[in-house]
């Protein structure tokens, strides 16, 4: 089977990255800075700051007065995370992506200049050999992946050929999808400018004061002269003009990691601020996490703050979920009640991923709450609360009292209690004291004879009694208590009382600590 590339050509990369996350500059000239001040030079443009005039090179006075550019700094952080999204649709339609690598004249490989961060385009190719069936033809392939790219915010060039490095070429050249018929890689190579290929500057000077300013040109001298006069990179320059210089293709591991980050140009230190960035990360992680079918479980930032410290906060849903809204509101609670210590400088979103939850419903059985709603109130009770006081408890492996843990609230479909009958059945309900309310409590034969509780006097009828209980000694929360379930009525037996009394044995206390219904 004849190998069939797709070549990725992401033009002005770094101007690109930033933008990802910038939604609301997208449409307006934006000029990228490198360098330091006051040294910085245009690295990269957008296409609006290009029909304006902006060049690279530019100083950062120019860009801004005589073009009235929007001015960013270079972040190689956006560009690994943008980097990384952009693999990750290209491993969506083939297993085998490679990031281009230049050869010098020694024949050794060297990394392209886009991998260290110096590059203004960004490239990467795929081994789409054998996946028509799955997608398609080439061009077919082609499209649904530059779509893929732009719901991401990424606008690029796609070719295809049958030859690694024609693919590589046409792609540079070309501003749309281009795929180059098998065979005929020599006559689209011939138009194209000398600037598409990997040449040292030298060179490129030397073929220029020859005259030789396309790669049809270039293919169409004596391979013997050209040989003579620049060695074994002679004979490559002529292989890559003329589409036959074979590739080892050498894929890479791809990785799936939902991360986003976003650098701050200045310190921020309004929270609305900070919302209005973490909008568009939010929405790169759902775009990215619905392309494998899957729903976020939760979300963790890490707020770099001034000073090089770091603030770190999650959210974690009751649910699985893809929506936009509740991830943001939560992420809102969450920063209203723990807000960063000092301005933020940058911040990095990670997501974890997993499956929708689904629920069958039974026809009889109570309507559950809504997902979101649930969620949204579980937040906004532990912002009142405090934290990790809201969820559902959870009894210890221990006979000690209220002795309980918080966990991750969840909901179960309950079934209703049925008897043998198959009538549904009831159980006697307690409802707790917290805090436990003391007596005053006298005795009768070592036994509960009378009490006040409430503003009434009970005498006892009936207690049944006592038992004994007591635990860890080994610590300072060490208990030891007797419990009684009493049945007590006022002298008028006017009102009736069913409780639970316990008498603290290491205290010498008597407390009332529930009430029977």
């Amino acid at each position: 089977m004849e190998p069939q590339y797709l070549c990725v050509c992401v033009l002005n990369f770094p101007a690109q990255a930033l933008l990802r996350l910038r939604v609301s500059l997208r449409n307006h000239p934006v000029a990228v800075l490198e360098g330091n001040p006051p040294l910085e030079r245009v690295c990269s443009v957008n296409r609006s700051a290009q029909k304006q005039g902006v060049a690279i090179g530019m100083t950062r006075v120019e860009a801004e007065t005589l073009a009235g550019a929007n001015v960013l700094i270079r972040s190689t952080t956006e560009e690994v995370q943008a980097r990384q999204a952009v693999l990750e649709c290209a491993g969506r339609y083939s297993p085998s992506v490679e990031e281009p690598a230049r050869e010098n004249t020694s024949g050794k490989s060297v990394r392209d200049e886009q991998i260290s961060g110096s590059a203004s385009s960004y490239i990467c190719v795929l081994d789409i050999t054998g996946t028509e069936k799955l997608f398609g033809p080439p061009h077919e392939l082609a499209q649904k992946l530059r779509i893929d790219l732009t719901n991401i915010g990424i606008y690029a060039s796609l070719a295809g050929s049958t030859n690694y490095h024609t693919a590589v070429a046409t792609a540079r050249a070309c501003s749309n999808v281009t795929i180059v018929p098998s065979g005929e890689e020599a006559r689209y190579l011939g138009k194209l400018p000398l600037g598409v290929l990997d040449l040292s500057q030298a060179h490129v000077s030397t073929l220029c004061m020859w005259g030789i300013k396309s790669l049809g040109a270039l293919a169409d001298l004596p391979e013997v002269e050209l040989i003579s006069r620049f060695g074994q990179e002679g004979k490559r320059m002529l292989q890559l003009a003329k589409g036959v210089r074979p590739h080892l293709f050498r894929p890479l591991e791809l990785k799936n990691e939902l991360k986003e980050t976003f650098v701050f140009d200045a310190p921020v230190e309004i929270l609305d601020s900070l919302l209005f960035v973490l909008s568009p990360m939010i929405d790169q992680l759902l775009v990215r996490a619905r392309r494998h079918a899957h729903s976020l479980t939760g979300i963790t930032t890490h707020f770099t703050v001034e000073g090089g410290a770091e603030h770190i906060r999650s959210i974690r849903p009751a649910t699985p979920t893809d929506d936009r809204k509740l991830l943001l509101k939560l992420i809102q609670l969450d920063m209203e009640a723990h807000p960063p210590h000092a301005a933020v400088i940058a911040m990095t979103m990670h997501a974890e991923t997993g499956q929708a939850a689904k629920v069958q419903l039974g026809l009889f059985s109570p309507q559950l709450p809504e997902a979101s709603r649930l969620d949204v109130t579980l937040a906004r009770l532990s912002a009142i609360v405090g934290e990790g006081r809201v969820g559902s408890p959870q009894l210890q492996d221990t006979h000690q009292p209220d002795s309980f843990q918080n966990s991750s609230f969840k909901v179960l479909n309950a079934k209703p209690d049925v008897t043998e009958d198959g009538s549904r059945g009831t159980r006697p309900s307690i409802r707790r004291i917290r805090p436990p309310e003391p007596l005053q409590l006298q005795l009768v034969s070592e036994q509960p004879g009378s009490f006040a509780f409430r503003n009434r006097r009970y005498i006892v009828r009936a207690a049944y009694g006592p038992w004994r209980e007591s635990g860890a000694w080994w610590s300072v929360t060490r208990w030891s208590r007797e419990e009684w379930d009493i049945m007590a009525e006022t002298p008028g037996k006017d009102a009736r009382l069913c409780c639970l009394i316990t008498h603290d044995l290491m205290r010498r206390q008597w407390l009332i600590e529930a009430l029977y219904d």
